[in-house]
C-alpha cells in the first residue's frame, strides 16, 4: 500500500483553500456586478474586476490541477486565464464585445470542462 495521498485527498477544493482560490474571486465578480448595476462603479472598473476574478479563479484551477489532476481543473486552468486575457483586451479597448458574451464564455468553459470529466474521466 502506498503512503501517497489519493488525487481526491490532494484536491484543494476539499480544503479551506477553496475560500481564497475560488471564493474570493467569486465575491469580487459578484460584488463588481452589484456595484456596476447600482451605479457604484463604471463599466471599465467592473470589467477590470471581472477580468481579475477570472484570472484568479483560473490560476487557482491550474494550481489545483497540478495537485489533484482533475480533468476540469486542467481545462479551466488553461481556458480561464485565456478568457481573462480577452477581458483585459476588452478593458483596454483593443477588442469590442459585450460583457454578457464574456460571462457566456465563462459558463461554457466551466460546463464543458465538467462535461469532459463526466464523459471522459475524472483524473488525468
Amino acid at each position: 500500500m502506498s503512503d501517497q495521498p489519493t488525487p481526491a485527498r490532494r484536491d484543494l477544493a476539499r480544503t479551506p483553500s477553496v475560500l481564497w482560490l475560488w471564493g474570493a474571486p467569486a465575491l469580487i465578480a459578484i460584488g463588481a456586478s452589484v456595484l456596476f448595476n447600482t451605479g457604484g462603479v463604471s463599466l471599465p472598473v467592473a470589467g477590470t474586476l471581472w477580468t481579475l476574478a477570472t484570472a484568479w479563479a483560473g490560476l487557482g484551477c491550474a494550481v489545483n490541477a497540478r495537485q489533484c489532476g482533475r480533468v476540469h481543473c486542467a481545462i479551466d486552468g488553461i481556458l480561464l486565464p485565456l478568457l481573462s486575457m480577452g477581458g483585459l483586451l476588452r478593458v483596454l479597448g483593443i477588442v469590442g464585445f459585450d460583457w454578457n458574451a464574456y460571462w457566456a464564455a465563462f459558463v461554457a468553459i466551466i460546463g464543458a470542462s465538467f462535461l469532459a470529466e463526466i464523459v471522459w474521466r475524472r483524473y488525468l
